[in-house]
């Protein structure tokens, strides 16, 4: 499983890729390509940035109830 998901930026129409651990409420990036300040929040009114916090919600769960691996031996 990736650690990283997809944003859609609304002012050049592109997608980067950003890690879900980044992905929180209250964060701030900017757009690789255009350079827009993209603020990440729950109840965003725009749709690539809610899709973008709902998949890495989504993927947090899956990696939290994965049961842990046994260290491995060297």
């Amino acid at each position: 499983m990736s650690d990283k998901t997809k944003v859609h930026c609304v002012r050049c129409r592109n997608f980067f890729s950003e890690r879900i651990k980044n992905l929180r409420s209250g964060r701030e990036a900017n757009c690789p390509s255009c350079g827009r300040l993209i603020i990440y929040e729950e109840g965003s009114a725009d749709p690539g940035i809610a899709r973008a916090m709902t998949e890495a919600r989504r993927m947090r769960h899956a990696i939290l109830a994965r049961p842990p691996q046994p260290p491995s031996e060297r």
